[in-house]
């Protein structure tokens, strides 16, 4: 089923609150091909918010397949839209020495944190984690 990799494959999802939508598109000198569709209820979500986890999940998960087997290759990474009275962006600017000997989840960790001006990517100790974002294989 996985093509091989021969040239570059980029991956929307659209998370909305009626569906979810995914398109594959492979990338050629002329621009972009679309190679595959896939769409879904979207279940567990309500105004933006998810009410469900599970349930979102398998929302999103049915549309990457259908995308995947229109396509015939595996979906590993998505560039995803959500959008909602709650999603609001922040510029932060910050610098974090970086050991040399890190363990490279370390180093995510910091370069992370230094994205965030420093704040720690965790929240205050005791603070709610928020939900993990969708894995695919």
């Amino acid at each position: 089923m996985a093509k091989p990799k021969t040239s570059e494959i980029i991956v929307g999802l659209d998370i909305g609150t009626t569906k979810i939508a995914c398109i594959a598109g492979e990338v050629t000198e002329d621009g972009v091909d679309i190679i595959g569709i896939g769409t879904a209820p979207s279940k567990g979500l309500r105004r933006g918010y998810v009410v469900n986890i599970d349930a979102t999940v398998s929302s999103i998960q049915q549309a990457v397949d259908e995308a995947e087997n229109m396509a015939g290759c595996e979906i590993s990474t998505v560039y995803a839209a959500i959008s909602g009275a709650h999603v609001r962006g922040l510029n932060s600017h910050g610098i974090v020495a970086v050991k040399d000997k890190e363990s490279p989840r370390r180093r995510h960790r910091t370069r992370h944190r230094a994205g965030q001006g420093g704040r720690d990517p965790d929240g205050p100790r005791g603070a709610p984690r928020p939900a993990a974002a969708v894995r695919r294989r």
